[in-house]
């Protein structure tokens, strides 16, 4: 969860707060809670969008060397100058949102979705898919979608959620008030379409045929505090790339 620090039980492994979720012991400390949060938005960034900045090569999968990973983030931030793969693993394996993909050897990781750069992510299981998924839009928009279907903008693939509220926190990045619109997975992959489980509650495709989209509806859920705060600066730093033209 946002906010919370990283430790590790001896016993139990990486866990996120003050006491492990299994014994409850303390544990020893990993990473404070600011840490987590930029050290998280540095990998993301990396494996989603910008890995050649960072003279990081990156397969067709996605995947990085994680020790590579690792030098350039010493390299390029001297806040993290300490980091080493443990660091990296304590952030991966205690992600609640499911956004990483380790190796079995745990040499490579790869983000599972989000990405603005091209990669093959055909490998993802595509088994225990809801039969009804759900993406934010408003109206304008929808009368697009209903004669043209869902493309991808500014990612290399669709996301779409297993509920609701997933759908309306995705939308509040876009929009004041997102609608909701269900999507059948059966008229999806009856049309064609690959349909891939991505995280925790999020699927991706290339495209969402007309036929599978339903009719849109409001929706509006309780948000908690960090969630509302990610969300504006999120909207803020997006609005500060569209002024300079990014």
């Amino acid at each position: 969860m946002p906010g919370e620090e990283i430790r590790k039980c001896y016993t139990h492994g990486y866990f996120r707060g003050n006491a492990c979720p299994i014994c409850g012991e303390p544990g020893k400390f990993v990473l404070s809670d600011e840490e987590v949060d930029i050290l998280g938005r540095i990998i993301t960034g990396i494996l989603r969008h910008k890995p050649d900045r960072y003279h990081i090569e990156i397969n067709e999968k996605g995947y990085v060397n994680i020790d590579e990973l690792v030098q350039e983030i010493r390299y390029n931030y001297r806040r993290f100058h300490f980091v080493g793969p443990s660091h990296i693993y304590a952030i991966v394996l205690t992600d609640s949102k499911g956004r990483y993909q380790l190796t079995d050897n745990r040499r490579y990781l790869r983000a599972t979705y989000g990405h603005t750069i091209e990669v093959d992510l055909s490998d993802l299981p595509t088994d225990d898919i809801p039969e009804t998924l759900y993406y934010p839009t408003n109206n304008e928009e929808f009368e697009i979608f209903k004669e043209n279907g869902i493309l991808p903008s500014d990612r290399r693939w669709i996301h779409l959620s297993s509920a609701k509220e997933k759908a309306y926190i995705a939308g509040l990045h876009h929009y004041d008030a997102p609608l909701i619109v269900p999507i059948s997975t059966s008229i999806l992959r009856e049309k064609g379409e690959n349909l891939y489980r991505a995280g925790q509650g999020v699927y991706i495709c290339k495209f969402v045929p007309p036929e599978s989209i339903g009719a849109p509806e409001e929706f509006k859920a309780e948000l908690d505090e960090e969630t509302l705060k990610e969300i504006k600066v999120s909207r803020e730093r997006k609005a500060s790339m569209l002024e300079k033209g990014w």
